[in-house]
């Protein structure tokens, strides 16, 4: 009479091992689409960014300026001007002018190490002044301000069309060859101020 053997035999112990393959090999692509899925996602959500915030604030100005200088070739560097006058109540009632003039010009600046990506850089001159109810001079402040407004940009382009300023902006990310290069470009029509 033979006893009764414990634990596994050769045969269940290779069916177990090869379902476990099975698994094994199913998931592993999942997991990888998913590792290089959320790589792919990040990149574009920077390029798509990166252009998003050269269209607001390129937008943004243009919709206020009174005077629009488009450069050569591509149209940068990009001057907006515009002013504002308002009345200020004062101590006893005095009233009293401000003025302000801002001056705006974009600039594509590219990278010394990489000559075909650029940043976008926003250059302000503010100048304030104010006045009394005579109209003479009372103070007058200037201040400068650089903002890098975007970056990876790969082309960047202003022209009018017709009344219409058009601004076409092309962002890549990531700058090396990585195998999941993301590129968006959008365009933007703008009727500035001037325009209206």
């Amino acid at each position: 009479m033979k006893g009764k053997s414990r634990g596994f035999t050769l045969l269940e112990t290779m069916v177990v091992v090869a379902i476990g393959i099975m698994i094994v090999g199913a998931a592993g692509p999942a997991v990888f689409q998913v590792m290089t899925g959320s790589e792919r996602s990040h990149n574009r959500v920077t390029a798509v960014l990166q252009v998003q915030r050269a269209g607001y604030w390129i937008s943004n100005d243009a919709l206020k300026s009174q005077v629009t200088d488009v450069g050569g070739g591509n149209g940068f560097p990009l001057k907006l001007e515009w002013s504002q006058v308002w009345p200020q109540k004062g101590k006893n009632d005095v009233i009293t002018y401000v003025s302000t003039e801002y001056e705006v010009m974009y600039t594509l600046e590219l990278d010394p190490l990489n000559l075909d990506y650029g940043e976008l850089t926003r250059h302000e001159k503010l100048e304030t002044n104010i006045y009394d109810d005579a109209g003479q001079l009372v103070s007058s402040t200037n201040s400068n301000a650089n903002t890098v407004v975007a970056q990876y940009l790969t082309a960047a382009e202003a022209s009018f069309i017709g009344s219409i300023l058009a601004v076409n902006v092309t962002a890549r990310f990531p700058l090396t060859g990585d195998r999941y290069v993301a590129e968006e470009t959008r365009v933007y029509e703008i009727r500035p101020r001037w325009q209206q």
